[in-house]
C-alpha cells in the first residue's frame, strides 16, 4: 500500500467517524439543540462512532472473506477513493466553516451559521454521500470494489436511524392525548 494510498483511507476513516459522531449526537438530541447537555452528548458522539465501528468491523470480515485476487485490485480502489474524497473533501471543509463559525462567534451569529449552513448540509448529507458513492462506483469496472464502497457508504448512513432506535426512541403517546401508552 502506498503512501499516498494510507492517507486516503485515513482521511475516509476519519470523515466516516466524524460524521458518525454526529449522527450520535444529532440522533440524542433530536431537532432541537436548544439545551446544552455536555455530558450527554459526548455519550451520544461515542454511540454513533461505536456503531459506525461495529458496522464496519462486519464489512471488514465480511470483505476479508470475499477478497478476489486481482493484480489492478489496489490501483481501482485508489481510483475509486479519490473519486469520493473529491466530493467528500469540499463537503467537509464547509461544514469545517461552519462549525468554526457555531464556536467562536456571538449566539446570533451561531444561530445564522445554523441556520444558512449546519441546518440545510444535514439534510444534504445523504445526497452528498450517495454522490460520492455514484463518483466512486463510476470510477471502477470492479463489482467487488462497487459492492465495497457501497456496502461503506450503507454503514455511514445508517448510524443515526440505529442510534435512534437503540438508544433515543420516543415513547408512543396516545392518540392525541399526551399519554405514554406502555407498549
Amino acid at each position: 500500500m502506498t503512501l499516498e494510498t494510507t492517507f486516503m483511507v485515513i482521511v475516509l476513516a476519519l470523515i466516516a467517524m466524524t460524521d458518525a459522531a454526529f449522527s450520535g449526537f444529532r440522533a440524542s438530541c433530536g431537532r432541537t439543540g436548544l439545551v446544552n447537555r455536555g455530558r450527554l452528548d459526548a455519550i451520544a458522539a461515542s454511540r454513533g462512532v461505536f456503531v459506525l465501528a461495529v458496522a464496519e468491523a462486519i464489512l471488514i470480515v465480511v470483505l476479508a472473506f470475499g477478497k478476489p485476487s486481482s493484480s489492478g485490485l489496489p490501483e481501482q480502489f485508489d481510483r475509486a477513493g479519490r473519486a469520493m474524497l473529491s466530493v467528500y473533501i469540499p463537503f467537509a471543509v464547509v461544514i469545517i466553516l461552519g462549525l468554526l463559525a457555531y464556536f467562536t462567534l456571538s449566539w446570533r451569529r451561531r444561530f445564522l451559521a445554523v441556520a444558512v449552513l449546519l441546518g440545510p448540509l444535514t439534510l444534504l448529507r445523504p445526497l452528498i454521500a450517495i454522490g460520492g458513492l455514484v463518483l466512486a462506483v463510476a470510477s471502477t469496472g470492479s463489482a467487488f470494489i462497487r459492492l465495497t464502497f457501497v456496502a461503506a457508504v450503507c454503514t455511514c448512513l445508517i448510524v443515526e436511524p440505529t442510534c435512534e432506535h437503540l438508544w433515543y426512541r420516543r415513547p408512543k403517546t396516545r392518540a392525541g392525548l399526551g399519554l405514554y401508552s406502555p407498549d
